[in-house]
């Protein structure tokens, strides 16, 4: 969303929940462990720096049923100089730029050479300014953004941008048919075969109860989505934010913070899109004592019969500063 060019809608900051609350060192024993295995053509454990090469060993899939899904020890993203609270962060289409923003929405961008290489510094963007969430995917061969966007009354909704022109208010009903105008966040695009559109996003309530939800549309103007709870993965009490949806619409990770947590990362898994997400696993390879989230998930190359995704996410526990950090996920 770029402001100025969206219609009836005003930008503005705001603290994403999960990220605006103190870190208890003590809370969590999951921590990663110098022990942790780490995935095809990653580096070692306990490795959590930026600039190593993040090599690919391509391969061809085969027939056999999706494992559940493993994640890499996770790599710091890009250089960082006078940066800090970098999150939302979220590939372009090319596969080569990473876009972040910081708590104020300041927009940065990171860019590698190919794939398998490492990000360079962040820098300053202009892609999307004031945008928070923003989803990048391909739709009839252009590029397109689905962002999320305030009013002036600091209630966001979801915006679907034509880059690099334009962005537009989107519709997203209820299953009844009512338009949802609550507000929402954390939008995350799957395009499936016949160009079918699914999206995840999360709906806050005037309660401070965040859930994820589910949606559907199809691939063609005005894209209206009708969406529901996923009921399976909400849970009274606590929050769930952040949703990362697979480009295959088979994986769903995002942050879930209950009573006494700081907010770490979850998964759901699905064998196809017909089915609903519902059982949901701690990803406890990633998770620190610190606070996981703004998840995003994009395709790489199969390798040895499996599937795999890049996993973007922040985390604080580089001296409690959110960045930006990378994992190598596959099932």
């Amino acid at each position: 969303m770029v402001c100025g060019v969206c219609v009836g809608c005003v930008c503005v900051g705001c603290v994403r929940l999960g990220f605006d609350r103190a870190v208890d060192p003590g809370r969590d024993s999951r921590v990663e462990a110098d022990g942790a295995v780490d995935g095809p053509g990653e580096v070692g454990p306990g490795d959590r720096g930026a600039g190593e090469a993040l090599p690919d060993d391509g391969g061809v899939p085969d027939a056999a049923p999706p494992g559940p899904l493993t994640c890499s020890n996770p790599q710091l993203v890009g250089t960082v100089t006078g940066v800090s609270h970098l999150s939302e962060a979220a590939l372009r289409t090319s596969g080569l730029t990473l876009v972040a923003h910081t708590m104020s929405l300041a927009g940065f961008e990171t860019s590698r050479a190919a794939h398998d290489q490492p990000f360079g510094a962040w820098t300053a963007s202009e892609l999307l300014p004031g945008a928070e969430d923003p989803t990048f995917f391909d739709l009839g061969g252009t590029e397109h953004a689905v962002v999320a966007c305030a009013n002036a009354s600091g209630v966001r909704h979801l915006e679907l941008c034509l880059l690099p022109a334009s962005c537009t208010p989107m519709t997203v009903k209820d299953p009844s048919g009512l338009a949802i105008t609550a507000d929402v966040d954390g939008p995350s695009v799957a395009v499936l075969g016949g160009g079918a559109l699914r999206m995840a996003f999360n709906l806050n309530d005037a309660g401070g109860e965040t859930s994820i939800y589910l949606a559907e549309a199809s691939a063609t103007a005005p894209y209206t989505w009708t969406a529901a709870p996923a009921t399976a993965l909400n849970v009274n009490g606590a929050k769930e934010d952040d949703p990362a949806l697979s480009p295959d619409g088979l994986v769903l990770i995002f942050n879930k913070e209950t009573p006494g947590s700081n907010g770490d990362l979850y998964v759901s898994e699905r064998a196809s899109t017909a089915q609903p997400f519902q059982g949901l696993r701690l990803l406890t390879e990633l998770n620190t004592t610190g606070v996981e989230g703004s998840a995003f998930l994009a395709p790489l190359p199969p390798a040895k019969g499996k599937t795999r995704y890049e996993l973007f996410f922040s985390s604080d526990a580089d001296g409690g500063a959110y960045l930006v950090h990378r994992s190598v996920c596959e099932r």
